[in-house]
């Protein structure tokens, strides 16, 4: 209509509708709490929840925490991406990622976060035992605290890996992880995969990966230790900073 299209020339022929300063206001908060790096998807989500709540006669407010994810999400996201991955092969399109993760209610700004630090924006395809294991830094609190979590969603039988399963997942922590040096992970390699592990079995649980004497000595050195977070702008590729753990808001509002 012509009211849809006319040209505003003055303050004066502005009307704001009820509401919207309020509005907007929280909006903005929920932005500054939340950092998320796709505002566009942060927005669709906030707005969605607002009117959904709005329908069922809710006047709560909006938060959406785009940093948690519960121990039960993490072992929904590793039984939906195993089932999805039919022919075994650790891969999967990204786009069935991103199902799987809405599906178990990993929340969008979560995923975002975990896209950029582990460089999958550009990606058609995604390793989902790599994003299992980013995924596990969220529920611990140090990267044994993740084996440990890895041995438990991966095992075989009887809590049993496949030793070259086990460097597999171990490089993924190390990756993102910087106090693990590159030295222990072929070291690691060395015992597991070549050797065959303990007594030549090729096969490892969690108390005999840890009692291995490479990582005695390792575990000693390490404290919980923080996924770190890169700014926008820099190049991709950059080495992580500060390995794994938490993904943490930056400030409150």
């Amino acid at each position: 209509s012509l009211m849809d299209t006319r040209v505003i020339y003055s303050i004066d022929q502005v009307e704001v509708p009820p509401g919207l300063d309020h509005l907007t206001k929280e909006f903005a908060k929920a932005v500054m709490r939340a950092q998320p790096l796709n505002v566009y998807r942060f927005a669709s989500e906030y707005f969605h929840r607002l009117a959904k709540n709005a329908r069922q006669g809710s006047t709560a407010g909006i938060e959406l925490e785009t940093t948690q994810v519960t121990r039960q999400q993490l072992e929904a996201l590793h039984a939906k991406l195993f089932e999805t991955d039919k022919e075994s092969r650790g891969v999967l399109a990204k786009a069935d990622v991103c199902q799987v993760c809405e599906e178990v209610g990993i929340p969008g700004g979560v995923v975002d976060k975990l896209f950029w630090l582990g460089d999958f924006g550009d990606v058609q395809s995604i390793d989902w035992k790599e994003l299992t294991v980013m995924c596990s830094t969220l529920v611990a609190e140090s990267a044994q605290d993740v084996m440990k979590i890895l041995f438990e969603l991966f095992e075989e039988v009887n809590g049993y890996l496949a030793c070259k399963d086990v460097v597999i997942l171990f490089s993924f922590v190390s990756k993102y992880d910087q106090t693990i040096p590159r030295e222990l992970v072929e070291r690691l390699s060395v015992e597991l995969v070549d050797k065959g592990g303990p007594e030549g079995k090729g096969r490892v649980n969690y108390v005999e990966f840890c009692a291995l004497p490479m990582m005695q000595d390792h575990w000693g050195t390490v404290s919980p230790i923080v996924m770190g977070d890169k700014t926008e702008g820099e190049e991709a590729g950059r080495e992580k900073d500060a390995g794994l753990g938490v993904i943490q808001e930056e400030g409150t509002v």
